[in-house]
C-alpha cells in the first residue's frame, strides 16, 4: 500500500480493536476514503509475501482473519463489502462446497455430485494455473480449510463482543 505523507500524518494506519487480529490494512484503506481521500489500484503492481506457514501458523492466522473482518464489519457497516470480497460468509463457504465437490467422483452418491466434483477439480486447475500448478493439491485441500477457519474466526468474533 501506497500512501501520499499527509494521509500518513492525518490518518493513523494501526487501531487498537486491530490488534491481534487481520484486515488493518482494509480498515486503513476504509478510514482513509470516510476522510474525503481517494483509493486507487493498480492491477500491475504487485507485492508478494512469502512467509512460509506451519499448519498451526495458518490455523492462527486464518483465526485473526476471521477476527479481522468481523471487526470491519462493526466498523465501516455496509462501506466494507463494496471493497472487499470477504465481507460475506457465504464466500467463504464457497470455496469448500465447490473445491470438496471431488469426493463427489469417489462416492457413489449420484450424477449430482459427480457433477460437482468435475467443477470442483476444474476450478481448483484454474486457480492453480493462475498461481501455479506446484499449488494445486493446496488449492484443493488447504484453501478450503483456510477459508472454514475464517469463517469460524468470524462467527467466534461476532459471539465474543
Amino acid at each position: 500500500m501506497v500512501v501520499r505523507r499527509i494521509v500518513a500524518c492525518e490518518i493513523p494506519f494501526f487501531q487498537v480493536q486491530f490488534r491481534h487480529t487481520a484486515f488493518e490494512d482494509v480498515d486503513f484503506q476504509l478510514r482513509v476514503l470516510s476522510a474525503g481521500y481517494s483509493v486507487r489500484f493498480a492491477p500491475r503492481l504487485s507485492v508478494v509475501h512469502r512467509h512460509p506457514l506451519t499448519l498451526a501458523q495458518l490455523w492462527s492466522k486464518s483465526l485473526r482473519s476471521g477476527r479481522g473482518i468481523a471487526r470491519c464489519l462493526r466498523s465501516h457497516g455496509a462501506a466494507f463489502p463494496d471493497i472487499s470480497r470477504w465481507a460475506y460468509r457465504r464466500n467463504l463457504l464457497i470455496r469448500p462446497i465447490v473445491y470438496w465437490g471431488w469426493i463427489g467422483l469417489l462416492l457413489p452418491i449420484g450424477p449430482g455430485a459427480t457433477a460437482l466434483g468435475v467443477v470442483g477439480i476444474l476450478a481448483a486447475l484454474f486457480e492453480a494455473s493462475m498461481f501455479g500448478f506446484a499449488g494445486f493439491a493446496a488449492w484443493l485441500f488447504v484453501k478450503p480449510v483456510r477459508d472454514l477457519l475464517i469463517l469460524f474466526g468470524w462467527i467466534v468474533a461476532d459471539l465474543a463482543d
